[in-house]
């Protein structure tokens, strides 16, 4: 006696595809969740190197300077000028012959969104402006080139503390200055009129830094 063979009917077969489905959406959200959290991670983390190394890079600089030549006065600006080696109750100007006399622009670019440290060593016109003439600044963005001098990106993705703000005040308080901006978005981006499901990643810097030497005062 031949025995039959039964097979799987319609109901069985749209059951088990419905089953598969279900099983594959929930391997592929938790595989999107995972691969959201490592991009997350990884943008937190870079976020976190440019701002540490910006800040130990200006911070250094800064403490090291014995003249604030820019800003002026208490005026929030884009612009930081600072000499190191440089003395303006000395006739020669150069407080350590041994040394060069070094000349350091911070400056934001807002347009490209970057932090550039321009600088010239040694610097043949010795520490520029006086104690009440700004100094004349380069471009922010402009090729800075030529003997001597440098131009490099320290900060990218970098953003004003607030709409309308500046980074670099000039603090008589503390002896120096105070820096303050954002490295990377403070804020959702909309898209058609919904936030993205991506929690945006910063870091707010703010701080004061004083200079090695006090200024204000002969030697400034």
């Amino acid at each position: 006696m031949r025995m039959r063979t039964r097979g799987y009917t319609m109901l069985e077969l749209i059951i088990a595809v419905s089953l598969s489905v279900v099983v594959l959406m929930a391997i592929f959200s938790v595989m999107t969740s995972m691969f959201r959290f490592q991009i997350e991670g990884f943008k937190k983390s870079t976020v976190t190197g440019w701002s540490l190394a910006s800040l130990m890079k200006m911070t250094k600089e800064i403490e090291s300077a014995s003249v604030l030549a820019y800003p002026l006065d208490a005026t929030p600006r884009d612009y930081l000028v600072g000499c190191v080696n440089w003395s303006r109750i000395i006739s020669s100007g150069q407080a350590d012959s041994n040394q060069n006399v070094v000349v350091f622009y911070y400056c934001y670019d807002s347009a490209n969104k970057t932090i550039r440290r321009l600088a010239e060593e040694p610097a043949a016109a010795g520490c520029p402006g006086t104690a009440t003439v700004a100094p004349a600044l380069p471009a922010c963005n402009a090729i800075w080139g030529g003997a001597n001098r440098q131009n490099d990106v320290i900060a990218t993705n970098v953003n004003r503390h607030s709409s309308g703000a500046f980074v670099f005040t000039r603090d008589d308080g503390i002896g120096g200055v105070r820096i303050r901006f954002v490295v990377g978005e403070k804020t959702y981006v909309h898209v058609d009129g919904k936030p993205d499901v991506v929690n945006p990643q910063y870091m707010e810097f703010d701080t004061g830094v004083s200079l090695s030497r006090s200024y204000l005062n002969s030697n400034d």
